[in-house]
């Protein structure tokens, strides 16, 4: 009689999503960050802090304007945080790699999942802002910040940071899978 193997809960799986790149992908001096690489990403976050200050400045009268201006900083901050090196994340996915081509399709249906979620909840908190007291609303002194606005800021912060966890993590994944793959057909 064969036994069946035990269920784990799919837990295996479910922790090999947010796995890191294995040991084997060591730093050696070709895959460190070099100092043209970090001051080309310096300079795109300073583009992209100056592009959202805009977008807020020309977009603020809109419809929907925040919202639109928090969804473009958004994108760019996961963008430039996925695709790039940086201090402390070594690898670097290039849009010209297969596997990343490969799953571009999941990582945009992801983005957008995050976008919707952003977008809603600016949303709902400016809907219902009339309904909170002025503690929540108003800043205590002349140079603070309301503390819906810091709660806002917090919490698509750690958003961002998630859905960049989850991005890298797929990719390095899909990286490591191909590597092997190219190694086994050797």
């Amino acid at each position: 009689m064969v036994t069946p193997p035990a269920y784990n809960g799919g837990l295996s799986e479910k922790m090999n999503v947010f796995e890191q790149l294995d040991t084997s992908e060591s730093n050696t001096a070709k895959d460190k960050v070099t100092v043209g690489e970090s001051l080309g990403v310096y300079v795109l976050l300073l583009s992209l802090g100056f592009g959202s200050f805009l977008a807020f400045i020309m977009l603020e009268n809109l419809p929907y304007g925040i919202q639109f201006a928090s969804m473009i900083s958004y994108s760019g901050f996961v963008f430039i945080y996925t695709f790039f090196r940086t201090r402390g994340i070594d690898t670097k996915h290039s849009l010209a790699d297969f596997y990343v081509q490969r799953l571009l399709p999941r990582l945009l249906a992801i983005h957008c999942g995050y976008l919707a979620v952003l977008f809603a909840g600016e949303s709902l908190v400016f809907w219902n802002r009339k309904y909170l007291s002025l503690w929540w609303t108003t800043s205590g002194d002349q140079r603070g910040m309301p503390p819906i606005t810091f709660l806002l800021v917090l919490t698509f912060g750690a958003m961002a940071v998630s859905e960049v966890w989850l991005c890298r993590s797929l990719l390095s994944r899909a990286k490591k899978e191909r590597r092997l793959a190219e190694d086994s057909n050797s």
